[in-house]
Formats: C-alpha cells, structure tokens, sequence
C-alpha cells in the first residue's frame, strides 16, 4: 500500500511543480535550450576521420536528437544570471568524455546505420575525449529593448523607435510559425489554418506565442539596400506548441470527435517536423522623424469590476496515457486554456470584454498573459484508475486588473 501512495504523492509534487512555473523558469529553460544549441553546434562540426563530421555520424544513425535530450538537460555553471530583472543567461558546460560515450552508445544501438564500428568510432575520440564545450544562452521576456552596441548603425536611432521594430519583428516571427503549420490536416479535411479562422483560437494561441521569452535580438544594416532591420528570435517548443493548440482546441470543443491517441500522436509529429524557427524581422521605417506607432489606448474603468475581488476556478482533464504525467500535462494544458477563455470573456463594461480590448493591441494580451501564468496555481490533482487525469486551476483575478491598470 506504500508504494502506490508514494508515487501518488510524487505525482502529485511533479504537477504542482509544473503548474507553478513562471515566466522567469520559463526565460531559465528558454536560455539553457539556446546555450545547448550553440554547443550543439560545436560538437556537430567536430571531425572524426576525412569526410565524417560528428554532423553526418548523426545523420546516418538517426541519434540526433539523444545528443539534443542530453544537452537539453546539461546542468547550468552557477545558476541563472539576472540583468535586471527581464534577461537572464545560462552558463552550459559538457565534459566531451560524456560526449564521446553517448556517440559511441549510438553506433552500438544501431550497428546497421552507424558508418563506423563502434570500437572503432571509439579510438576516433580520443581527442574529443580531452574537450571542453562551453557555451552561454540568454533570454528575455516580451517587450525588452537592449541597446546595439556603439559601433552599430542602430545606435543614433531613438529607443521608442527602436522598440517598435522590435515589436513588428517579434509579430512577424509568430506569424512564420503560425504559417508554417496551417497546411496541417487537423481531422476530416480540416487544417490548422482553418481552425485559426477562428478568431478566438488565433488570438489565444498568438497570445501564447507572444509570452514566449526572447532568445535572440540582432541589430543590423543590410548589405543590398543599406535599410536598418532587427532579427527576433523567441523560445517556441513544437512539443508546447502542440500541448497548448490542442487544450484551445478541446476547451472550445472545436474538434470533439477527434480524440482518439493516435490521432494525438500523429498531430504532434506534424507539428514537430513543420513548425519552423519562430524568427521575426522587421525594417526600420525610412524616416527616424516618423510618427510612432502606439497601442490601442484602453478605457479602463475607473471603480475595480465586482469580478476583480473574486478568484477564477476551472477544471482541466487529460485522456487517459501510459504515461500518467502527460496525462497530467495535457489536464493542466486544459486547464490554462480554460482560465484564459474565461479571463478573455470578463467585461470591463457594458460596451467591451478584456478581449475585445486584447485585440490589436499585443502588449496588453502580453500582460494578461502574464497575469495569468504567474498568477495561476495548481488547486488540486486527481489521479484515475483508467490514466485520466482532472486538474483544478485557481486564479486571483486582482492579478487580472492590475494588469489592465498597469497599462501606459
């Protein structure tokens, strides 16, 4: 009777540990994945005889991604680094030792694939064995705007204005992902891009995108035309994309009848292989001395709505899985798109809904997305006999309006 209590319990810890991530852990993991990836890099264009990088050894075997799963859970130098409080960087270290032992546990996985003998790939090594590869990652929540550096063509060019460059390359970098899956069959002829025809699944999955942090900002002049652009690069996950697409799809009831796990499963592998690069560019208007563009500015109430001393509370379920953690993921992903249905459906007054006053305007969805993530805590977590799982999720929606007073 121990045992089974026992990993209840753990269980239990590992949803409520996920169900409260923030935005900082999520900027943590968004700067470790970008400092991997420069490693990742690194290892890939290590030569291992004439004509064989490390690049093609994983090409032919198919290891790929265990190397990407081994770097993705490489243990940070000394913590997260904070300038200020929106940016943070991840120091990644890997002994090229533990490098060399996973390759070579490739090629003895797959001896038929592997262009090299294990044994002999083994030898090969012994350089990479003495190497160190170390890398940093950074990452920054939505809305930073760092400063070129002094020799950049960017630096005369006013903050305000460098800002809202920023802002058109992190929208033009949601929409190159939101692109790049809607040709995805859904169910009976269906495609993503017909479900975002929807409004409301558009605007929450961009909403969700938008909240994603910010790995990457580059100032620069092109070579063709001599205009100034800056390149955004945000931390998207296909395997999170999917995970939230799917709870604003069944929190909508868009596709009721697809519910089978293969179908699930099928989904998530075509989002994996078509989401592209969540990349943004944008070009600095011609003239510096042009109007700036503003947001929409709301009309916010000036006596708090009754709804804002109140709390949110909503139920997620997820299907049953072998795995009783994804279920609970998938319960807790249902669950998050619930409360940010509900919140997009709260009036501000008799005239408009906070979603009617999201849309168009980017930065509040921002900080009702916000809100929510960091305000959102894991009530309880049940666990059923047949795999399912149902989560409750409770929300302050003080947090709510702060949010909405909060705006410029």
């Amino acid at each position: 009777m121990c045992r089974p209590i026992c990993i209840f319990l753990v269980l239990c810890l590992a949803l409520v540990a996920r169900g409260q991530m923030d935005s900082r852990q999520a900027r943590i993991q968004a700067a470790t994945d970008n400092a991997a990836q420069d490693i990742l890099a690194q290892i890939h264009a290590q030569r291992l005889e004439a004509g064989m990088t490390v690049d093609d050894f994983l090409n032919e075997t198919g290891g790929d991604p265990a190397l990407r799963d081994f770097l993705r859970r490489s243990r940070p130098i000394g913590g997260p680094r904070w300038l200020e409080d929106s940016a943070c960087q991840i120091r990644l270290e890997v002994n090229g030792a533990d490098i060399a032992h996973l390759l070579v546990d490739i090629a003895s996985r797959n001896p038929a694939q592997s262009p090299i003998p294990p044994d002999q790939l083994s030898l090969l090594l012994a350089n990479l064995r003495t190497h160190v590869f170390t890398a940093t990652g950074s990452s920054a929540s939505f809305g930073i705007n760092p400063p070129p550096p002094s020799d950049s063509a960017w630096a005369p060019i006013p903050s305000n204005l460098r800002l809202v460059a920023i802002q058109q390359a992190t929208t033009n970098a949601v929409s190159t992902v939101l692109a790049s899956i809607s040709t995805i069959e859904v169910a009976n002829n269906q495609t993503v891009g017909d479900t975002l025809q929807i409004s409301d699944v558009k605007d929450a999955l961009t909403q969700w995108l938008l909240a994603r942090p910010v790995t990457s900002i580059d100032y620069r002049r092109s070579s063709s035309d001599g205009s100034l652009q800056v390149r955004v690069t945000l931390a998207v996950n296909a395997s999170d994309l999917f995970d939230t697409y799917r709870a604003i799809l069944m929190v909508r009831d868009i596709v009721p009848h697809f519910s089978d796990a293969q179908s699930w499963a099928d989904l998530r592998a075509k989002i994996a292989n078509s989401m592209a690069a969540a990349v943004g560019t944008a070009v600095l208007a011609q003239s510096a001395t042009a109007p700036v563009a503003t947001q929409p500015v709301v009309t916010i109430p000036s006596q708090p709505p009754n709804w804002a001393s109140t709390t949110l509370d909503v139920t997620g379920a997820g299907a049953p899985m072998r795995n009783p953690l994804r279920a609970a993921r998938a319960a807790e992903a249902n669950a998050m798109a619930a409360l940010n249905s509900a919140v997009q459906a709260l009036p501000l007054d008799s005239q408009q809904s906070i979603a009617d006053a999201c849309r168009g305007n980017p930065w509040l969805q921002r900080r009702i997305s916000r809100a929510i993530e960091e305000g959102a805590h894991l009530a309880s977590a049940h666990y059923h006999a047949d795999g399912s799982v149902t989560c409750q999720m409770t929300l302050d929606l003080n947090l709510v309006w702060s949010a909405l007073e909060d705006q410029p």
